[in-house]
């Protein structure tokens, strides 16, 4: 999907493997998590637009989860927009930047999967699995990493 910022210049919101990439490392700090990887890019479920599918192997065998990748941080809202979401599809795992805990508690209490690039998380695989993570803090990004500014 492209879209134009109002100046003319195309910014692509299409979902990359590379995007999701951070998301399935942090997976794999997970003790059941033997391989992780993306099987499937913007499938279409049930007239709805997903923009992944991820195969998660464990020990019990490889279990495929449809994922909503959210680039910003996630306000009240659109995590209870989520949570409709996830009600009618089974499994979805959320993937977003950031997510703090009172978000990551309703997630949690609605069985909502999720992951951030800090490593918090919610996963539920089957009834074999689970993992909560939360408070984990992202590293300090060096004022060299960043873009220049004024």
């Amino acid at each position: 999907m492209t879209v134009t910022n109002g100046h003319d210049r195309k910014v692509d919101m299409k979902t990359e493997a590379e995007d999701l990439e951070p998301y399935l490392e942090q997976l794999l700090h997970l003790p059941f998590v033997r391989t992780v990887r993306v099987v499937e890019l913007e499938p279409r479920r049930s007239e709805r637009h997903l923009d992944a599918v991820v195969a998660i192997q464990t020990p019990a065998g490889e279990k495929l989860l449809p994922v909503e990748h959210k680039r910003s941080l996630l306000v009240r809202g659109i995590a209870e927009h989520l949570v409709s979401l996830a009600s009618s599809i089974p499994g979805l795992i959320v993937m977003t930047p950031v997510v703090g805990r009172a978000i990551g508690d309703l997630f949690s209490q609605s069985g909502v999967n999720f992951i951030d690039l800090a490593g918090n998380c919610s996963l539920r695989i089957g009834e074999q699995y689970y993992a909560r993570l939360q408070g984990n803090r992202r590293p300090p990004v060096h004022p060299s990493e960043r873009g220049m500014r004024a």
